[in-house]
């Protein structure tokens, strides 16, 4: 599970997958700064995401099983 977090990793353009410091959840860290920040960038975080979900939900899915 981690190996596949760290490739997709490789292959987004903006924000990760990462692991909390217990090792027991997945987070997904965009980083963006508020003070100039957009709608059009505001949204093309979450489409990012959520592109990104329907991908690999049933990877989090299992990882979160664990």
């Amino acid at each position: 599970m981690f190996k596949q977090l760290l490739q997709k990793n490789r292959d987004m353009i903006h924000g990760a997958f990462v692991i909390n410091e217990e090792g027991n959840k997945v987070l997904f860290r965009y980083t963006m700064q508020l003070e100039n920040i957009n709608f059009n960038e505001f949204e093309g975080a979450i489409n990012s995401l959520g592109l990104l979900l329907s991908e690999y939900y049933q990877q989090i899915i299992n990882f979160s099983k664990l």
